[in-house]
Formats: structure tokens, C-alpha cells, sequence
């Protein structure tokens, strides 16, 4: 194979499995965390050199995925991992498209109103844009959030590429007689001409665009959207708050939960500080960013009027206005010459991938299987002399760690 720099063996088989990893390791690393990060086994397994160890096991989940993205950006191009993270993204929320359904009959059945409650970004959103709008939710999935802005006097479009997605999300508009219409659209192919200008946008994937290019050209279609006098808002993903997974439906008890939340807060303290930089998670490819990277970016297309943390730690939130002067289209020719953030390269031949892949996919067997092991301590812990899994559940900390240095191998110098 020649190298990866100049010519990319394009296996959409390999970018599917890696995805699927991704996801296992998103899901199921959790409940480890503090296994290898607080046991004493793994400290000894260093010697007396614990920064080395604390080094390696603090964030071994994102070690792993950082291999999985180098495996991807071996294997494909730009192209092919966005549709793959379309075709994941549309699995991952295949649930939450049919718990809305259930939802809503539930609602008719009954026939109670709902009262769409509020958070700080639609209160962002409501608080810059003018009453009885035109509002662009590029993005809507089911829709719940466009709704809130719809009930509070917005005039609503919502756009994704999930036909499910859409369908729950007008069905629900339709029983509230709310104005909100939902479409199957992509959002790198809006038409202007079609769609109408908005007074406001928000964008809440930016960071999941695989390239340079396909970022610059969202912002080319949605500038091309904006009315003169119309704000839009951009959301990315921010890397100093890693882990979020407590914030979604799991099937840990109360406690379990409770006490890995804990570990979440430990990745907000000590983890690396914010920078852009491509990560997967969850099965999907984000690029993360500060305020001053996601501004400087968005500053090709439009005028950049604020850009802050959000109170929810995980997210970068931009206001922009339409830029005068160079055209969008200039600035984007002008831009692709710009290298994108990109993870280096492996230190692994082609042939050699599959065996990489089954070691990640061990990896995940043994998180899967250790996961159950910490939900039938919580499970029974009513009825154990020990207060703690990390006393009361069994951990092959060698097997594991040998894992973790197998698959570790193929990172460059510089990331070890």
C-alpha cells in the first residue's frame, strides 16, 4: 500500500467496524474508568513509575478511539466517513425516534396539552431573535427543541436526514397545531430558493463535518440562508469536558450511576485543557474546538458578534451575522489549501488492520463483560461486606493492560 498521505484505500467494511468499536468503547469504558485509574494493581504494574501509569490509564477510552480514527483516515476518504457517520447516526437515534412515537400516542390518548419546557440555549436563541421569526434548525431530529421555540412564538423550519426522524417530528407539530414544519434535507445542499431567508439558524453538528471542505461549505449554505439583519448560532463540542455519557439512558441503578458520574467530573479537572482537535465518539467523528479556533473558522463566511462556553461544559456556542465584502465562495477557494486538523499517521501496515481491529474488539468484550460484573454488585451490594466494586469485583488488570499496549503500539512517539 502506498503511503497513506497520498493514496487512501477506500474500505467501507473497515470504516463501518471501526464505527461500531468506536460506539462499544463509548458505551461500555465507563464503569472501568475507575478500575484503572484508583486500583493499586495498576499502578504496580508500572513499578514506582506511577506518572507514567497515571498517564496511560487515566484516558485509556480515548487512547483507543484516537487508533480508531487513525485506522479510518488510513482506510478512507473524507467522503466515505461522512456517509458512514450518517448511516451510524441515524442507528444510534433509531430509539429515541421510536420512544417519541410512543410518546406522543401516549399524549393523544390521554388528551393532556404538554408545556415544552425551556434550557439556556433556546432561552440564547429566543433572547437574539425577533418574535414571530423565521428560525432554521438545521438538524431538528425529532424535533422536541423546535417545538419549545415554536410554542414561544417562532416560526420554525427544522431539517435532518433521518426520514423517521422527520416524520416524528411533523406528527407532533401536526397534533399541537404548532408552526413547525420538518423536512428531509441536507444541510450541504440547502436551496435558497426553495428554503427562503431566515431571520435565524442554529447549527448544532459544525464539529461533525470530516473535513475542511465539507465545513466551509455548510457555512457557505447556511450564510446563503441568513437574512440581512439575521443571526445565526453555531454549536461545537468542546474537548475539556470528555465525558457525557451520564447525561444519557443507560441501564446502571440509581447508584451505579451516581457513583460513575463522579468519574466524569475527574475528566473535566485533569483531562488535557481545550483544543481542536478530530476525536471519534460514540461511533461518530467530531472535531473539537475552542472559542478561538470555532471563531476563527467561522470568520471565512461570517461576522463572528460573540462566541462563549455554554453553561452545559460539553459545548462552544458562536453567534454570527452575514459578512459583506468577499464572497463566501472566495473565501472558501482561498481556504482549501488549508490542512485540516488531522490525527498522524499509524505506525501499522495495511495487512496488519484487521489484527489491530480484533484487538480493539477484545478490548470491548472485556469492558462489556466487566460492566455486567459492576451492575450485579450494585445489584446485590445491599447483601456484600464491601461498600466498593473496585474491592468487590475481580479485574485481570496484566490481560487488560497488555490490551491496552498492543493496540498503543501503533501510535506515533509523539502520542504515546
Amino acid at each position: 500500500m502506498k503511503d497513506p498521505d497520498t493514496s487512501r484505500l477506500v474500505a467501507p467494511d473497515v470504516i463501518v467496524r471501526a464505527l461500531e468499536l468506536s460506539l462499544r468503547i463509548s458505551k461500555h469504558s465507563p464503569p472501568m474508568k475507575p478500575f484503572v485509574r484508583f486500583a493499586r494493581d495498576t499502578q504496580s504494574l508500572y513499578g514506582n513509575d506511577r506518572r507514567q501509569a497515571r498517564w496511560f490509564f487515566w484516558d485509556f477510552d480515548a487512547m483507543v478511539q484516537r487508533v480508531l480514527l487513525g485506522v479510518i483516515r488510513r482506510t478512507s476518504t473524507p467522503e466515505t466517513l461522512a456517509e458512514a457517520c450518517a448511516q451510524r447516526w441515524a442507528v444510534n437515534l433509531a430509539r429515541l425516534e421510536a420512544k417519541m412515537r410512543l410518546e406522543l400516542q401516549a399524549i393523544a390518548r390521554a388528551g393532556r396539552q404538554v408545556q415544552f419546557p425551556s434550557d439556556p440555549r433556546l432561552k440564547y436563541i429566543l433572547d437574539r431573535i425577533p418574535s414571530n421569526g423565521r428560525f432554521l434548525w438545521a438538524g431538528c431530529g425529532t424535533g422536541s427543541e423546535c417545538l419549545a421555540l415554536a410554542s414561544r412564538g417562532l416560526n420554525v423550519v427544522g431539517t435532518d436526514t433521518v426520514p423517521g426522524l422527520v416524520d416524528v417530528a411533523n406528527e407532533w407539530a401536526r397534533h399541537f397545531a404548532l408552526s413547525f414544519k420538518a423536512f428531509r434535507l441536507d444541510a450541504l445542499a440547502f436551496d435558497k430558493a426553495e428554503l427562503g431567508l431566515f431571520d435565524g439558524f442554529l447549527v448544532g453538528f459544525y464539529g461533525e463535518m470530516p473535513s475542511r471542505t465539507h465545513a466551509l461549505r455548510l457555512q457557505e449554505y447556511m450564510h446563503g440562508i441568513l437574512s440581512e439583519e439575521g443571526r445565526g448560532v453555531i454549536v461545537a463540542n468542546r474537548r475539556k469536558y470528555a465525558s457525557y455519557w451520564f447525561r444519557m439512558e443507560t441501564t446502571y441503578s440509581k447508584l451505579m450511576t451516581e457513583r460513575l458520574a463522579v468519574q466524569a467530573h475527574f475528566d473535566y479537572r485533569f483531562s488535557q485543557p481545550d483544543k481542536s482537535e478530530e476525536q471519534l465518539r460514540y461511533g461518530l467523528y467530531w472535531k473539537t474546538h475552542t472559542r478561538e479556533s470555532l471563531a476563527a473558522e467561522l470568520s471565512h463566511s461570517f461576522n463572528v458578534l460573540e462566541c462563549t462556553y455554554e453553561r452545559d461544559p460539553r459545548y462552544v456556542t458562536c453567534v454570527v451575522g452575514r459578512k459583506q465584502g468577499p464572497s463566501v465562495e472566495r473565501e472558501r477557494r482561498k481556504s482549501q489549501g488549508l490542512a485540516d486538523t488531522q490525527t498522524a499517521g499509524l505506525r501499522i501496515s495495511a495487512t496488519s488492520i484487521d489484527e489491530l481491529l480484533n484487538k480493539v474488539e477484545t478490548i470491548c468484550e472485556v469492558l462489556e463483560a466487566h460492566e455486567r460484573r459492576v451492575q450485579e454488585f450494585y445489584d446485590h451490594s445491599g447483601t456484600l461486606e464491601v461498600t466498593s466494586p473496585i474491592k468487590g469485583v475481580d479485574v485481570d488488570y496484566s490481560a487488560f493492560v497488555g490490551l491496552l499496549e498492543g493496540v498503543s503500539a501503533v501510535l506515533p512517539d509523539s502520542e504515546e
